[in-house]
Formats: C-alpha cells, sequence, structure tokens
C-alpha cells in the first residue's frame, strides 16, 4: 500500500488475533480537558479483507481504494463518563459509550519526494449515547492533515499531523 509508506514489499496475514493489556486514558467526553484513566484489558481482532476491516483501532468497509484515495464507512467510540468523576461535568447528566459511525476520505494531496506524502482524511460520523438504549447526540466531522515520511531502507518513519474536531 504505498499510499500510506507502510508495508512496502511485505505481505500483511488476513487475520491476527491477540490480547493487548495496558492503560488507557481519554478525555472524560469528546473535547474535554479532564481525563479518564482505565486499566484495560482486551481482545484484539485484525481482519485485513479487500471490503470489510478491522485493523488499527477502525472497523468498517472499504468501498473505494486506489493508491491515493481511500473511502469507507467506519466507526469509532469513546468510554462513559460519570458527572461525580469530572469536576467540570458537576451537576450534569453522565455519559454513556459514545459510538461514532459514517463515511470518511482519505486523498493523498501530494508526494514531495519519493519516501514522504501529505494526505487529508475527512470523517463525519453521526454520534450515538449508548446509555440505557439508544439517542442520538449529533454529528462530528474531523478534518485531519499530515505529513508521513520514511527513512529509506529501514522500518523507521516519521509522521506529524492537525486537526480539528466540529460537533454539532
Amino acid at each position: 500500500r504505498s499510499s500510506d509508506l507502510e508495508g512496502e514489499g511485505k505481505s500483511l496475514s488476513l487475520w491476527e488475533m491477540g490480547v493487548f493489556a495496558g492503560g488507557v486514558t481519554t478525555p472524560a467526553y469528546p473535547a474535554s480537558v479532564e481525563r479518564n484513566n482505565r486499566g484495560l484489558v482486551l481482545p484484539v481482532l485484525v481482519y485485513r479483507g479487500e471490503i470489510f476491516r478491522a485493523e488499527r483501532g477502525n472497523i468498517g468497509a472499504r468501498l473505494v481504494h486506489t493508491e491515493d484515495t481511500e473511502f469507507d464507512i467506519g466507526f469509532a467510540a469513546s468510554l462513559p463518563a460519570s458527572s461525580n468523576d469530572i469536576a467540570a461535568r458537576q451537576g450534569m447528566p453522565d455519559l454513556g459509550t459514545l459510538v461514532e459511525f459514517g463515511p470518511r476520505l482519505k486523498t493523498v494531496l501530494a508526494r514531495p519526494n519519493a519516501y514522504s506524502l501529505v494526505r487529508f482524511e475527512l470523517p463525519v460520523r453521526s454520534v450515538i449515547e449508548v446509555q440505557g438504549g439508544l439517542r442520538s447526540q449529533g454529528l462530528a466531522v474531523e478534518p485531519e492533515l499530515t505529513w508521513a515520511t520514511r527513512v529509506p531502507g529501514t522500518a523507521w518513519g516519521l509522521s506529524t499531523s492537525a486537526s480539528l474536531i466540529f460537533g454539532g
């Protein structure tokens, strides 16, 4: 997949299974300064099908895939937030798990040289709260611009990105 400067000359397996154990710190709710900290032990399942995929924190269906453009339907999620644990949310209702679902466009804008690229990503997702049922919480749009490069002849790479989150 030359569009993301990875796996050059390598064939990745269709399935991978494993276990992840570690700590996670996430915003207490989207765009929060306060954090939720948790210890987790989770099963990890990677599936790299031509259309349906589950890898790198994303689950979805890849509908278009060319060297420079990818369009998929995907999911994201955030952990619940208790108002008792977060000073900024005192007196507000607790937030359940937030699940996001929707389309994402990824496209390469430029290839400054053979080892680097500039990529634009635009996910647009509906946000649904799962807490005693399902409730719509609006829409999230998160444009991201990434510059990535790799060191020729090595597995080393470097990337930096900037993104914004719009919600409504």
